[in-house]
């Protein structure tokens, strides 16, 4: 029974994490097939690739950890421009489901301001990774997730828009425009065709 069990949540996050990696979009995606692949090739089991697959997990949250901190030295010791325009950061909404009402009303905010906010979510993301995989794998003792999040960790800490303008030294247009998008969701598609069947509806009530 356990072994089944234990089956059982290794197919689950088997095809779990991935999925949820994918949500990055298509560029996370070209990188998680070849890692899917590679990870059907190795032997998981085995004490020596068990090593360096927690090596490597333990050094992009490192590396993430120590990117973040140089970003906090970064925006600490700059000064709020006060001629810059301000930045108006939507509220989040429930993706699904009723709508709060009265809506939360928009907040403005600097641009040093608005970076240090997503700095933030960025570590408290980050936090979150570590806790889930390590538990994951503490538990169950299940090494996909730690082989999965390794590399796109990396990856999610490379396409960041705060790495890529305040140490990569890419101007705040275009894609890396404040306020942020947000990284497309595996839901998103479902979210779109529900609002335009509601739209639908109302513009024809006899649908």
């Amino acid at each position: 029974y356990q072994r089944r069990v234990h089956g059982t949540l290794s197919e689950c996050l088997f095809f779990f994490v991935p999925f949820a990696a994918m949500s990055g979009g298509m560029g996370s995606m070209m990188v998680t097939l070849p890692l899917l692949f590679l990870m059907n090739k190795l032997d998981l089991a085995d004490p020596q690739i068990l090593l360096w697959v927690r090596i490597a997990f333990a050094f992009s949250i490192i590396s993430s950890g120590m990117v973040f901190g140089l970003l906090w030295l970064r925006l600490r010791g700059q000064a709020d421009d006060p001629d810059a325009p301000k930045i108006i950061v939507p509220p989040i909404l429930p993706p699904f489901g009723p709508k709060p009402d009265p809506l939360p009303e928009a907040k403005e905010l600097t641009p040093r301001a608005y970076d240090v906010s997503k700095l933030r979510e960025a570590l408290q993301q980050l936090v979150m990774v570590v806790c889930i995989t390590l538990g994951i794998h503490y538990k169950w003792e299940i090494v996909q997730p730690l082989f999965m999040q390794a590399p796109m960790q990396l990856l999610s800490l490379y396409s960041n828009p705060l790495v890529q303008i305040h140490l990569l030294g890419r101007p705040a247009e275009g894609e890396l425009a404040r306020p942020f998008k947000p990284p497309p969701g595996p839901f998103d598609g479902l979210k779109q065709a529900a609002e335009e069947a509601k739209a639908a509806q109302a513009t024809d009530p006899s649908k």
